[in-house]
């Protein structure tokens, strides 16, 4: 999920926000999921490679309830965002860089909230 600094506080960028492809945090970029629907069971990527998602086992869009935004809510238990095994997200043995912001309403249950392979 990514961020932007507007006004009072901090926003989602709005729907169909486009990536700067020439900006050096772009390069090598295989996904960025905003997080930005707020209701269905997809969740879109925002780079030309359309690896999105689909929200299984009762994850479900909520509104974030101090930032305002839309927000993915997973019980903890088998909550997860499955995606293709596609080309572009089959990195293999490369390096892999994956950032998110988190919010536990409950850290005693809280172990791998990402998980690959």
């Amino acid at each position: 999920m990514i961020l932007s600094r507007a006004g009072r506080g901090y926003t989602q960028p709005a729907q169909g926000a486009q990536i700067n492809y020439g900006h050096h945090l772009a390069l090598g970029l295989v996904g960025c999921w905003l997080c930005n629907e707020r209701s269905g069971s997809q969740i879109k990527d925002a780079t030309q490679l359309n690896s999105g998602g689909l929200l299984a086992n009762g994850a479900f869009w909520t509104i974030h309830p101090w930032r305002g935004g839309g927000a993915l809510e997973f019980d903890g238990v088998n909550d997860s965002v499955t995606f293709a095994n596609t080309a572009t997200l089959a990195v293999g043995t490369k390096p892999l860089s994956v950032s998110a912001w988190l919010y536990a309403t409950n850290p005693t249950n809280f172990e791998d909230p990402i998980s690959y392979g």
